[in-house]
C-alpha cells in the first residue's frame, strides 16, 4: 500500500469515525458533521495525501453537497440585494 492511499485511509477514517458518532448535548447535528469535515480537514492538511489547496477544496465541497454548510441561505441573497 501507498503512503498516499494509507494517509488517504486515516484521513477519511476520522471524518467517518466524527461524523457517525452520536452528536454531543448542545450541538445540531449540522455542526457536530461540520466539526468532522473540519477534523479530517485538518488531519489532511498534516498528512498530504494530496496538495494542501485540493483537501480545501474537497472539504469545501463536500460540506456544500451534503447541505452541512448550506452555498445559499435566504438572508444572504437579502443582503446582497
Amino acid at each position: 500500500m501507498s503512503k498516499s492511499l494509507r494517509n488517504w485511509i486515516i484521513v477519511l477514517a476520522i471524518g467517518f469515525v466524527i461524523w457517525v458518532c452520536p452528536t454531543p448535548q448542545g450541538l445540531t447535528p449540522n455542526a457536530w458533521h461540520l466539526f468532522a469535515v473540519f477534523a479530517a480537514t485538518i488531519a489532511g492538511f498534516i498528512l498530504q495525501p494530496i496538495s494542501m489547496g485540493a483537501v480545501a477544496f474537497i472539504a469545501l465541497t463536500f460540506c456544500a453537497i451534503t447541505g452541512v454548510l448550506p452555498v445559499f441561505s435566504n438572508d444572504l441573497v437579502v443582503n446582497l440585494i
